[in-house]
């Protein structure tokens, strides 16, 4: 019987099935306190870690689901380490140094995991399709107030950067696919899925 994953696979399934519960944990006290119907809208990273293990294991075959979990699983990544690496001291102390760079490497592990799944091809209707979800999140994040604990002085600032990654990812999506399915690409996959 022929293994169809690489050899790596079982360590980006735990490490995925691990960070869905720390950001379960992390988001409980926050989801506790919202309505449901927002639901949707405040675990970003542990949702789409969630569905990113789901394409993994074949249970997402759906090319605009495969753009919609790959491509928010991108931009939550880089919204977080940004997010982190500019307002690090709010969120951490000198003494959480190791806990930092945990959740760096996690959410680079996390953007770099929703890059390499961006699917083959990807159509003008689907980006529509991306873009209007991409609005809608950062309308609850920034609106309605779905978005995690941020320095409330610098709430305008990441909501312009969450806007402004919205655009820039959507708007790139045909070059993240096109390099997502090239050699190098290709080869790490071999390795980790």
């Amino acid at each position: 019987m022929e293994n169809k994953h690489g050899i790596l696979f079982p360590i980006v399934l735990l490490l995925n099935i691990a960070a869905v519960f720390v950001g379960i944990w992390f988001y409980s006290g926050q989801l506790a306190s919202s309505s449901p119907l927002l639901w949707i809208f405040i675990p970003d990273c542990p949702l789409y870690i969630f569905l990113c293990t789901l394409i993994l294991i074949g249970k997402i075959k759906s090319d605009l689901l495969r753009l919609l979990i790959s491509a928010n699983t991108l931009k939550y990544g880089l919204w977080t380490m940004l997010v982190l690496f500019f307002y690090g001291n709010y969120y951490f102390s000198s003494a959480d140094i190791i806990l930092y760079c945990i959740f760096m490497l996690g959410h680079f592990g996390m953007a770099a995991e929703g890059f390499l799944l961006f699917p083959k091809k990807v159509g003008t209707t689907a980006l529509l399709f991306l873009l209007a979800w991409f609005l809608l999140n950062d309308f609850a994040d920034y609106a309605l107030g779905a978005h995690p604990s941020i320095p409330l002085q610098y709430a305008n600032t990441i909501a312009l950067f969450a806007l402004a990654l919205s655009f820039a990812i959507a708007i790139l999506v045909p070059i993240l696919s096109k390099a997502a399915h090239s050699r190098y690409p290709e080869m790490l996959k071999s390795f980790l899925f």
